[in-house]
């Protein structure tokens, strides 16, 4: 357990590799990012992620507009993490269900 926090921390998911980047975009936005993806790379974006009223709901941006609603950001950046295996090989991201 220990490990996992710490590896959260450091911005790696427990397996070592990296996890997605979370960008602050102002009024409770976020984007979810791919770090292995270059600055300009349009496959950069992961998702949208917006806290509102005890809700964060998160939009996805890669290959599918569906919205997925979550109790924490963390849960939500754990969904994205889950969804897809950073570095541009793509999972659904039907695998990452909130409430």
């Amino acid at each position: 357990m220990r490990a996992q926090r710490d590896a959260t921390r450091r911005g790696v998911t427990a397996s070592g590799g990296p996890r997605p980047e979370l960008v602050w975009v102002g009024d409770g936005g976020w984007i979810a990012c791919d770090p292995v993806a270059g600055i300009h790379d349009p496959r950069r974006v992961l998702a949208y992620l917006e806290c509102r009223d005890s809700v964060v709901r998160l939009q996805w941006v890669r290959d599918s507009a569906d919205v997925v609603e979550f109790s924490t950001l963390r849960e939500a950046l754990d969904a994205v993490d889950g969804a897809f295996i950073v570095g541009g090989v793509r999972q659904s991201p039907n695998r990452a269900r909130g409430r």
